[in-house]
């Protein structure tokens, strides 16, 4: 930290799937970076993206799309997200599915940073 700021750039972050901060960016060797109120990750996904149904016990997990399009399926339901869109998910909601229909960019927000709060089903 630098009286109190820290820039950088998310490109340097792809060791750390995108995240910039949060409490296990000690393990990233920037202890700079740790909290324990908020993650923060810029995400680039492919369409080969996948992920794995889970749910948070504590974390709000936020989702803005910056560019690109995927489908999410909650509770079996499809949703489509654009550029401009958001989804909040609250626990202990389960996120199905995140299909990526193009190359997307998005920023992905939970809060507060729990270290081991996601649960793969």
């Amino acid at each position: 930290m630098n009286n109190g700021f820290v820039m950088g750039k998310v490109n340097d972050f792809e060791s750390s799937r995108g995240y910039f901060i949060g409490q296990f960016m000690a393990k990233y060797g920037r202890q700079d970076l740790v909290t324990d109120l908020i993650d923060i990750g810029w995400k680039k996904l492919t369409p080969d993206f996948k992920e794995i149904p889970h749910y948070h016990k504590i974390g709000i997990d936020i989702n803005i799309i910056i560019s690109g399009h995927v489908t999410t399926i909650i509770a079996g339901k499809k949703y489509e997200l654009y550029p401009r869109d958001f989804l909040i998910v609250y626990p202990p909601t389960v996120l199905d599915d995140y299909i990526v229909h193009e190359d997307t960019e998005v920023i992905v927000i939970k809060s507060p940073s729990v270290t081991d709060d996601k649960y793969n089903l």
